[in-house]
């Protein structure tokens, strides 16, 4: 495939929020698919060090992009044009913005839309710019990502988009932000502070991060601080008037304020390594890198409480109201003052962090472009509520997409769950998810009770379609057994549609052999861990994966362990002492991919589509349009999840 990239951003020591974005993706993406050319489009002579691989070839395109008038010249003359010259099958645009007139297959990263909550932000010019463009740049792109789910809920809201068209692709931290000794913190200080503590503010100068209040905040702090400590302020200075020059001006202590300007990336993760804390109460945020950023570091974080900051930030930092310089204040002291909060906040920033990867940002961004993942949801993140208890029924549905196919009760793990479906921490052991906040989780019993994860595929797989499934799998600290048979069905029908019947509690055989073996005789997966692989990690991710080649009409993939005890490889390691009897499986990162399949058109790419399948037949007025698959809660009215895609096919239609 030939992909080109909006890459004008990559600018040699002046990158920013969305350069770094750009630079940590594109060098992972282009590594990891030698198969694709990449056809980088820069506004200005580039420099090397962004030519990731031997499959880039850079493009340099006039004007440079700047200002308004020049943006709309760069991306609906030039970039347009270019898509034509070089026969681009796909465009990605990290910035957000794309050519309106091209019928190649678009991609935009919109990291947020704060311009649209406040006219105060930017300059009038650019405010009249995206408040015109996004909102068609939105509504034109084939996919969309962004940075956060607020601001997928926010795009969605603002623009009147299909939650279901947006993806999720929470940003990375880079690898140059470490922990620093404590002779190594006493060295940062003593070069740059003269052996005082400090406080670190990290950001490009704009009005919407706040400075003002943080000045503020500060020199109230400052009247009660014994240990004379700084405030050093690090970015460029893109905005100052208004209040944020009267704030500074007013201050009785503006001799503890270093304004640092823009650093380069080592001297940076030094600076923010030895802080005492870092300082980002920022109004408005589609993420909030410089959190993730002290999390690396060891550093505790006082951010704010609005936007995407507290879905970033999690429990790892005192939240304040950006508005409450008072507030602010109060938590500056806090963490000037109280060691043994600033440890905890360490401590669960150490244990934030390993949810943020540009390795697992690269991923996602690469699925969106190409949206090469047939299965909705993989990643668990989508969901109606926050689990509450592990069920004898199950607590599946309400997770979008994703069903139980038996009474095998699957469940449902969520950073927003109970102490029970918590994450990292829950009732069956302890374990961060591969991608995102949540997992599910399966049973696999001695007496070969089974539980299973079900969904519907995108697209209904062709024949002679090479198809990859993977899947990652961690065995839980309570688990006494291990299996090694974890895989993947794929089927034409619904699997309880044949077994239903097996299940009922009034035959009492839901835990009985019988079920599972019936299964086997029944069905084989096409993808499944060898059995001599025992599937005992407890501390990280196992992958299972494989690839096959479809039969045709194949639109349901279910998860879980097809094999008998016997057949299964199941063990009990010496290692595993718990009293669960048997063995229980977090599920995470569920993608399936066709390896031979040609480019998605554009309208293969958009979400209504995919819920018409060949087989749909075509209706006119007067004929019946019957819902086959309208499943409700026992006893209830609440509408199941499976009950989602045949909805979607109704929608569709009308």
């Amino acid at each position: 495939m030939r992909i080109a990239v909006n890459t004008r951003l990559l600018l040699p020591g002046r990158l920013d929020g969305i350069g770094w974005f750009t630079a940590e993706t594109l060098q992972r993406i282009v590594t990891f698919h030698p198969e694709h050319d990449f056809f980088f489009f820069f506004d200005r002579k580039y420099d090397s060090r962004f030519i990731y691989g031997p499959n880039v070839h850079p493009v340099v395109l006039c004007p440079q992009a700047r200002h308004p008038v020049l943006w709309y010249l760069f991306f609906q003359v030039a970039v347009r044009r270019a898509l034509k010259k070089y026969k681009i099958d796909l465009f990605v645009s990290p910035d957000g913005f794309i050519p309106l007139d091209t019928k190649v297959p678009t991609v935009s990263v919109i990291h947020d839309i704060n311009f649209e909550h406040s006219k105060d932000y930017l300059r009038p010019s650019h405010q009249r710019y995206m408040t015109y463009f996004f909102p068609q740049f939105a509504r034109y792109s084939t996919r969309v990502a962004t940075v956060s789910e607020f601001s997928k809920q926010d795009i969605a809201s603002i623009y009147h988009i299909e939650p279901e068209k947006i993806d999720v692709v929470y940003d990375g931290a880079h690898n140059g932000y470490r922990p620093l000794d404590d002779e190594a913190r006493r060295d940062v200080m003593q070069k740059y502070t003269g052996g005082r503590r400090y406080f670190i503010f990290v950001s490009t100068i704009l009005k919407r991060k706040n400075l003002a209040t943080l000045l503020t905040a500060f020199d109230r702090f400052r009247e009660r601080d014994k240990e004379n400590m700084m405030l050093l302020v690090v970015g460029q200075k893109v905005w100052w008037q208004d209040e944020l020059k009267a704030a500074y001006d007013g201050m009785q202590h503006k001799e503890d304020v270093l304004f640092w300007g823009r650093a380069e990336a080592e001297i940076l993760a030094n600076l923010i390594g030895a802080a005492t804390a870092l300082v980002y109460p920022s109004f408005f945020e589609g993420f909030g890198i410089p959190i993730i950023e002290a999390f690396q570091s060891d550093v505790p974080v006082i951010t704010s409480n609005t936007t995407s900051m507290p879905e970033v930030a999690g429990d790892a930092a005192l939240l304040i109201d950006p508005r409450n310089a008072d507030e602010l204040s109060d938590a500056l002291y806090r963490m000037a003052t109280d060691a043994v909060m600033r440890d905890e906040l360490i401590n669960r920033g150490r244990v934030r962090r390993e949810i943020f990867s540009w390795d697992i940002t690269a991923e996602n961004v690469y699925d969106s472009a190409t949206h090469t993942n047939l299965v909705y949801n993989g990643s668990f993140e989508e969901y109606r509520s926050c689990p509450k208890r592990i069920d004898a029924v199950g607590v599946l549905s309400i997770v979008d997409c994703w069903y139980q196919p038996t009474r095998g009760s699957a469940d449902y793990y969520n950073v927003c769950g109970s102490k029970e479906c918590g994450v990292p921490v829950n009732k069956l052991g302890k374990q961060m998810p591969f991608d995102g906040d949540g997992y599910c989780g399966i049973y696999c019993s001695r007496n070969d009770y089974r539980e299973y994860l079900q969904t519907r595929l995108r697209r209904t797989l062709r024949k002679g379609d090479s198809i990859r499934l993977t899947f990652y799998a961690s065995l839980s600290e309570e688990s006494t057994g291990a299996v090694a048979t974890l895989g993947g069905l794929f089927t034409k029908e619904r699997i309880d549609d044949t077994v239903r019947s097996l299940f009922l509690y009034k035959e009492q055989e839901f835990l009985s052999e019988n079920v599972s073996q019936t299964i086997a005789t029944l069905y084989e997966p096409q993808v499944v861990n060898p059995v001599d692989r025992p599937i005992v990690n407890t501390q990280g991710w196992d992958c299972i994966t494989g690839v096959f080649v479809a039969q045709g009409g194949e639109q349901y993939i279910t998860l879980g362990n097809f094999y008998t005890a016997e057949r299964s490889g199941f063990t009990e390691p010496d290692t595993l002492t718990r009293l669960l009897p048997g063995a229980y499986y977090y599920i995470d990162n569920v993608k399936v991919e066709c390896l031979n399949c040609p480019p998605p058109e554009a309208d293969d790419l958009n979400v209504d589509s995919t819920y018409l399948t060949e087989e749909q037949p075509a209706f006119s007025v007067g004929s019946t349009f019957v819902l086959k698959e309208i499943f409700f809660e026992f006893d209830k009215s609440t509408l199941l999840q499976q009950s989602f895609f045949e909805l979607m096919k109704l929608m569709a239609l009308l």
